[in-house]
């Protein structure tokens, strides 16, 4: 539907309960992400007063996630991918990431100090003609495809629900642009 929703909060670190949608929120207002901004709104709706910190050297990495400096430490938000690769995931974490992303929710990471501390999960519900739509494709005998950046279990969730043929996630945009390429190359 394009507005997707924080569902869930796990605290995967033993950190003040607000503090990791604090942390999260810090990085997400700084993003024009659509997983950031439903970061960003449910810190807005959820806060009750909690003060924001100012965060220093904001980079964004694209297909990855945002980092920035908290007091000196790196604080990052972002997919699997980009925590993993800083070494960063615990068995908690990941424990977490499978649950959530069973049920077909996109999740990002949050970690500070080179810890994960939460792992938040958002959701955007399929619209009701999705599923239509790729029928009468289907009809019209295109062969539909969905590129994703998102985890590749909860793309498979969705591509799935809505009739999907072929499925790929966790896509970098690099790796987008080529799976376009060779999908003109074989279909025209």
């Amino acid at each position: 539907q394009g507005r997707p929703v924080v569902t869930d909060l796990v605290q995967v670190a033993s950190v003040a309960p607000q503090a990791g949608i604090v942390m999260a929120a810090a990085l997400s207002t700084r993003s024009d992400h659509p997983v950031s901004g439903a970061i960003a709104e449910y810190w807005s709706a959820n806060s009750a007063g909690w003060p924001m910190p100012a965060v220093e050297r904001v980079e964004a990495i694209p297909g990855r996630g945002i980092q920035a400096l908290l007091d000196g430490r790196r604080l990052m938000l972002g997919n699997h991918r980009f925590i993993e690769e800083a070494n960063a995931c615990s068995p908690t974490t990941e424990a977490a990431l499978e649950r959530l992303e069973s049920e077909g929710k996109t999740t990002v990471i949050l970690a500070h100090d080179g810890a994960a501390v939460a792992v938040i999960a958002v959701a955007d519900p399929v619209r009701e003609t999705s599923r239509e739509a790729i029928v009468s494709l289907h009809g019209l005998d295109v062969r539909t495809v969905m590129l994703s950046g998102d985890n590749p279990r909860t793309a498979s969730e969705v591509g799935a629900l809505v009739g999907i043929d072929d499925v790929r996630g966790g896509l970098l945009p690099e790796q987008k642009l080529e799976a376009m390429s060779e999908l003109v190359r074989a279909y025209g």
